[in-house]
């Protein structure tokens, strides 16, 4: 079991205040191994809190980000390769299939990106795993102000077993948090001629 926590997009403190109370008291040091973070920490309150919590911490730069990280990362954890980038760099914005085609050029099996503050976690055609965590504190995004407001607060965690991943989805919805879980199976990724 190698737990991976994907928590994006917290915009402290220029789109919100802090993380909610809520899931700082369920992210805890200790049990967490891989913290990935698509962009916009703003802080280093924020990112010393994220280190705490697990034994790698792993950062792309955000669109808001003042301190300067790798545009992309590409990680494995056991058998599964991770990719991890902000997502303000892919056009057009919020565009699966555009977020499939990169997570193919990036030869990974997850892809992992933010921006939207939408939270998303499907499998596309060709296997693997896309996952947008959302916004951990549900601050509004470029794209949420347009549409009239921001998103619930999200995070994801991923258990890695072996070839399959269990996902669990954390949301905070009228003040209780949510936990949806679903199970992947790690499947060959679809050859590019």
């Amino acid at each position: 079991m190698v737990l991976v926590l994907a928590i994006s997009d917290l915009n402290v403190p220029f789109g919100s205040p802090g993380l909610p109370e809520k899931f700082e008291k369920m992210l805890v040091p200790g049990k967490i191994q891989y913290v990935l973070v698509p962009g916009n920490l703003n802080t280093k309150n924020t990112e010393h809190f994220l280190a705490s919590l697990g034994a790698e911490l792993h950062v792309t730069h955000g669109d808001m980000d003042i301190a300067r990280y790798p545009e992309r990362l590409v990680l494995t954890v056991g058998s599964v390769v991770f990719g991890l980038i902000h997502g303000h760099q892919i056009v057009p914005w919020g565009d699966v299939d555009a977020v499939c085609s990169l997570k193919r050029d990036m030869g990974v099996d997850v892809l992992v990106y933010g921006f939207s503050h939408e939270l998303l976690v499907m499998q596309p055609d060709d296997g693997g795993l896309i996952v947008n965590p959302g916004s951990a504190t549900g601050a509004v995004s470029v794209l949420g102000a347009r549409s009239g407001g921001g998103r619930p607060p999200s995070f994801v965690l991923m258990d890695v077993l072996g070839s399959r991943i269990v996902v669990y989805v954390y949301t905070i919805h009228n003040d209780d948090v949510n936990v949806e879980r679903t199970v992947y199976e790690k499947t060959a990724r679809a050859s590019t001629s």
